[in-house]
C-alpha cells in the first residue's frame, strides 16, 4: 500500500509539473524569435530580440455631464489598416454622467496580440443611447513598442 501511495504521489507531481509549463516561442517567416503571448495578452516567454508592443488606453472627461443619464458603451480596439480587428474589448455600459474625471481615469493596458509588427489603428468607439455612434483613434506605427491613447470624452 505504501508503494502504491508513493507511485500515486509521484504521478501527481509529474502531472502538476508538466501542466505548469507554458513556455514556448513562435518563429515567424523572417527567422526571428517572437514571444508567446497568451489569450489575455500576457507574455509567457520573452526570449526574443523584439520588444513586446503595448497599448495603453486612458478614458476620462473634463466636462460636467452630471445631468446626462443616457447610456454610453465604449469599445476599445486595435485594427490593421484594412480594418481587420486584431483585438477589441467592450467596457460595461455606463451613464454619460458616470464617465470618470481625470483623477479616476479608466486605464487599460494591452499587449498587441502576437506582437503584430504592423501599423495599427488603436482607439475607442462609442455608442450613446438615442444619440448615435462615434470614435476616437490614433495610430501605433510599425516599430513603435508603446502607444498611449489618451481620450478626454467631450
Amino acid at each position: 500500500m505504501k508503494q502504491f501511495n508513493m507511485i500515486l504521489i509521484g504521478a501527481f507531481a509529474i502531472m502538476i509539473a508538466s501542466s505548469c509549463k507554458k513556455q514556448g516561442t513562435v518563429t515567424p517567416n523572417n527567422g526571428t524569435t517572437q514571444p508567446v503571448i497568451d489569450n489575455i495578452g500576457i507574455v509567457v516567454n520573452n526570449q526574443n530580440t523584439t520588444a513586446p508592443r503595448k497599448v495603453k488606453y486612458v478614458l476620462y472627461t473634463d466636462q460636467n455631464f452630471s445631468t446626462d443619464s443616457k447610456l454610453i458603451t465604449f469599445r476599445l480596439f486595435m485594427q490593421r489598416p484594412n480594418n481587420t480587428t486584431v483585438w477589441d474589448s467592450i467596457l460595461p455600459p455606463m451613464k454619460v454622467k458616470d464617465i470618470p474625471k481625470s483623477l479616476h481615469k479608466i486605464v487599460v493596458e494591452r499587449l498587441v496580440p502576437g506582437n503584430d509588427p504592423s501599423t495599427l489603428k488603436v482607439g475607442f468607439e462609442y455608442t450613446i443611447q438615442d444619440v448615435g455612434y462615434s470614435w476616437f483613434f490614433d495610430v501605433i506605427n510599425a516599430g513603435e513598442t508603446f502607444k498611449e491613447v489618451n481620450y478626454s470624452f467631450k
